[in-house]
């Protein structure tokens, strides 16, 4: 978990045999033990678990992977897969072997910037295959979704999908 800032709220336990085997780390950050931290996350916690947020996200997570699904036989989509509300979509300039589009074809911002326009904030992610051919598109929606806006989502980047792989067929 983390907090507007990125400030890790974070606790990890070991066994002692364990520990006795780990090399001494310093530690010791001024952050560490933070009261107002801890509250903060002990309050998201408890709220997460009052409103059910997480059984709303594995159902909300379920209608987004279903809702995708189709996009599997898209020409451009190589793979779909996530779990939860965090799912991603792979794209491809050849199904048949799976090639990556060429990195300076840009598939993934081209369609971060065509999702930014209709409204919808996704991940673009690039160099997936190698390091640098591979594009991917990451979303990942917020706890309290609506179905009606996972429709939307999904239809407006199935439409951008097309848009972008039929831009980049377009012989120049």
């Amino acid at each position: 978990m983390s907090t507007s800032r990125f400030f890790a709220v974070a606790i990890g336990l070991v066994s002692m045999a364990a520990a006795a085997l780990a090399a001494p780390v310093g530690t010791g950050f001024t952050y560490q033990g933070h009261p107002p931290a801890l509250a903060a996350g002990l309050a998201v916690q408890r709220y997460l678990e009052e409103h059910n947020l997480l059984e709303r996200v594995r159902e909300r997570g379920a209608y987004v992977a279903r809702r995708l699904e189709p996009l599997r036989e898209h020409p451009a989509v190589g793979d779909v897969r996530g779990l939860g509300l965090l799912q991603t979509v792979e794209f491809v300039a050849d199904r048949a072997t799976r090639a990556p589009f060429p990195p300076e074809k840009k598939f993934a911002d081209q369609l971060f910037e065509m999702l930014r326009a209709r409204g919808i904030m996704a991940y673009p992610v690039r160099g997936t295959v190698d390091g640098v051919r591979g594009d991917h598109v990451l979303l990942a929606p917020p706890f309290v979704i609506e179905e009606s806006q996972i429709d939307f989502l999904v239809d407006e980047l199935e439409s951008a999908v097309t848009q972008v792989a039929d831009k980049l067929a377009q012989p120049k």
